[in-house]
């Protein structure tokens, strides 16, 4: 039975910071001589980061490594920012108590807007198919 390879959590962390960054500038600045547009260059370096992801869980399942936790309790470390209080914000001039009567107003208002948000999508997407059939049959 292999012996199980504990690979430090930080040390990962700190790789991705780095390797992700460089291939990205290195691409950037290879794609300076031929004028490569960004999204071109994103398109270049997107796929090799994908590769050496996938590289290293290979390797990394293949030789049984497992990451050890060097990182500890995060909600430690990190203390969010108090949120403030919105309980003395209301809807309306009466509060927003508007019972059964709002609910079903609501949900009708909601229906409507989701019916005519709809039916611009439905023909757009007709109009988007009959050109690309159009396209493909010229």
């Amino acid at each position: 039975m292999k012996k199980i390879t504990l690979v430090n959590s930080r040390t990962v962390f700190i790789a991705s910071l780095v390797v992700a960054p460089t291939l990205i500038l290195i691409v950037y600045v290879t794609g300076l001589k031929e004028h490569r547009s960004f999204y071109l260059n994103s398109l270049i370096s997107t796929p090799i980061l994908s590769i050496a992801l996938i590289g290293f869980l290979t390797v990394g399942l293949y030789n049984g490594w497992k990451v050890k936790d060097t990182v500890g309790r995060f909600t430690l470390k990190y203390k969010p920012a108090k949120l403030p209080d919105l309980s003395g914000l209301d809807s309306g001039p009466d509060g927003g108590d508007h019972g059964i009567g709002g609910i079903i107003i609501a949900i009708f208002l909601w229906l409507v807007v989701a019916i005519f948000g709809t039916l611009p999508l439905y023909y757009v997407v007709g109009f988007i198919w009959l050109t690309i059939l159009s396209i493909s049959a010229i």
